[in-house]
């Protein structure tokens, strides 16, 4: 049972997280309902204990940010060390780096490294090819996406293919140029802990609106499914899920990457990634006694069979034309819930996006009581 409170945020992921420590930082009553059994959504992890390591449960998260404010803001919670992301992908039984540079490119092309593709591109595939000769789009991007969302490239969002560019420096091998970038030295669940200290959190519970209506006196914040909370009654929003199986090898030297994460394009293996996570530790903790050793996850793209597996909103029109119905349906239902986060707003938010997200919820809330940092427009 829900204690009667001003406030109920549902969901511990970022962007509940923040929003949540911003109104307990404005002296308002508030509780968290979760329904995992830890904090931190998909960007829990915990400490290995043969190895050492820690390791993302859920798979990996490299924060980034261009914003002096929010990296000031977070580093005020927890101390980050530099983390820069690098990919190397299997292409032609090789490791190469992803994304590809220009140079690359005109190697593999024998030095025609013409787009494939001119004007104004209206899908993912198009926009793909405005970018690389089709010759490395379908070793590079095609498979990997495809497998990866289980439909047709040509079939997704346009504005997916801003994830990744091409590199003009064959030198700068990192995936992301962001100012700012690392991770959290008590990692993400630590995060999490810093921003929702003395906030009280249910544990296990499968929150339903119907059963919950008086559980609020003012806002409820939910995170969760927007489709979910209406009990799917304008249809289902397409997901796709990802499973990840971690092993630890004592003869770690043939399983170590050169990088943190190596991609597998094709249908063979079944999984899309491996992570080792060696790379990913703090340069100030030891792991003397496990050098020889290796951490592996293996991230397997699946159709979710449960909302605890939803993980990517699948951003074609079918799926945003039913989100608008369900955002207008919201409007018209109830103004004390406020739907926000990666699968509230049925969009791919990368942390620091969600974080974003979390601070300008709780800015509309609190309004002149709000006490939180404000980031300069266009830099997140």
């Amino acid at each position: 049972m829900i204690p009667n409170t001003d406030y109920v945020v549902v969901g511990s992921g970022l962007t509940g997280a923040v929003v949540a420590h911003c109104l307990r930082a404005a002296n308002r009553e508030v509780v968290i309902i979760e329904k995992r059994d830890h904090i931190a959504g998909l960007c829990y992890d915990k400490i290995h204990k043969p190895s050492g390591y820690r390791y993302h449960v859920h798979g990996p998260h490299a924060f980034r940010t261009q914003s002096t404010v929010m990296w000031n803001w977070l580093n005020s919670l927890v101390k980050f060390y530099p983390f820069k992301l690098r990919i190397k992908t299997l292409i032609d039984e090789e490791f190469l780096v992803w994304p590809p540079s220009r140079a690359i490119i005109k190697e593999m092309c024998e030095g025609q490294a013409n787009f494939t593709f001119t004007g104004i591109p209206a899908n993912f595939e198009e926009a793909s090819l405005s970018k690389m000769p089709y010759k490395v789009y379908s070793k590079f991007v095609k498979p990997y996406t495809e497998k990866q969302w289980g439909i047709p490239a040509n079939k997704l969002w346009v504005g997916l293919s801003g994830r990744f560019q091409v590199r003009d420096d064959d030198a700068d091998i990192n995936l992301f140029s962001h100012r700012y970038q690392g991770l959290p030295m008590t990692g993400f669940t630590g995060l999490v802990e810093a921003l929702i200290k003395d906030i009280p959190v249910i544990f296990n519970y499968d929150f339903k609106y119907k059963e919950n209506q008086t559980c609020f006196n003012k806002k409820l914040v939910y995170t969760g499914a927007i489709d979910e909370f209406f009990e799917y009654k304008l249809g289902q929003l397409g997901y796709r899920g990802m499973s990840h199986e971690t092993k630890y090898y004592e003869d770690g030297a043939k399983h170590k990457h050169t990088v943190p994460i190596y991609n597998f394009p094709s249908s063979n293996p079944k999984y899309i990634r491996s992570i080792d996570w060696e790379h990913w530790q703090s340069p100030e903790t030891s792991h003397e006694n496990t050098k020889d050793k290796a951490l592996i996850s293996y991230g397997f793209p699946k159709k979710p069979t449960s909302s605890d597996e939803f993980a990517y909103p699948i951003l074609i029109k079918k799926n945003t034309d039913l989100l608008e119905k369900y955002q207008n349906y919201a409007k018209e239902k109830n103004s004390s819930v406020v739907f926000c986060g990666r699968l509230a707003d049925f969009r791919y938010y990368d942390m620091n996006h969600a974080i974003a997200r979390g601070l300008g919820i709780a800015q509309e809330i609190l309004q002149k009581d709000y006490k939180g940092p404000v980031l300069a427009d266009g830099k997140i």
